[in-house]
């Protein structure tokens, strides 16, 4: 599971990228205004050619190269760079990290906590926390609790090898056996939008939730 502070990253690599392709359009504006005068022109006079030394027919490459001078390279640059940012944006959605500006605020208070079963999933026991989320109604966090109790059984029968630092993709494709990846591949999805996402969660869905986590616990 990767750690929150990658948003600060993110933000930080996208105003550099849009600034960086705001100052190369504007160079790029002024390389051509300086090369775009009188003393840069070539202009051969046709009288001073003979005529045996002319050259075969250029005009459709002329014709390429003003339609390639008159393109607006600002635009391709910051299409090229938005594609870029897109996949970005897609690579940390599959990673459950895109609902995390989100829910920074109130989930800023766990993260201490969160370190700790993570650094301690394989020894620690989450009964209890479940039951005390669940008393309390606190539906989203019983889910969290629910997902590291699954991964915690899940590396304890080796289907997987916990690290804290892998990401929830990482530890999904760990797993060979194909039906028990594919309700792990679920319960995740829950989880990111439970949780990142700040789904609304009642009593009557939280149960529906609950009943994932608990067969995959179940079965492995």
């Amino acid at each position: 599971m990767m750690k929150y502070k990658l948003n600060y990253l993110l933000v930080f690599l996208l105003s550099s990228v849009f600034s960086y392709a705001q100052n190369t359009a504007k160079e790029y504006e002024n390389f051509k205004a300086k090369y775009n005068t009188k003393e840069f022109e070539y202009i051969v006079e046709k009288e001073k050619v003979k005529k045996e030394d002319e050259p075969m027919n250029m005009d459709w490459l002329n014709s390429l190269l003003s339609y390639l001078e008159n393109l607006q390279w600002s635009y391709i640059l910051y299409s090229i760079l938005g594609l870029s940012l897109l996949l970005i944006l897609y690579k940390l959605y599959q990673n459950g990290m895109i609902f995390q500006f989100k829910s920074e605020n109130k989930t800023g208070e766990y993260d201490e906590h969160f370190d700790y079963i993570e650094n301690n999933l394989l020894t620690i026991d989450l009964v209890d926390l479940i039951n005390k989320a669940k008393n309390d109604k606190d539906f989203r966090l019983a889910i969290r609790y629910y997902h590291y109790q699954n991964t915690q059984n899940l590396a304890q029968k080796e289907y997987l090898i916990w690290d804290p630092k892998k990401t929830n993709q990482q530890l999904i494709k760990q797993i060979k056996k194909e039906d028990i990846r594919n309700l792990f591949d679920n319960n995740t999805q829950i989880f990111n939008q439970v949780w990142f996402g700040n789904f609304e969660l009642n009593e009557d869905n939280f149960t529906t939730f609950e009943a994932n986590f608990n067969y995959l616990n179940k079965i492995v």
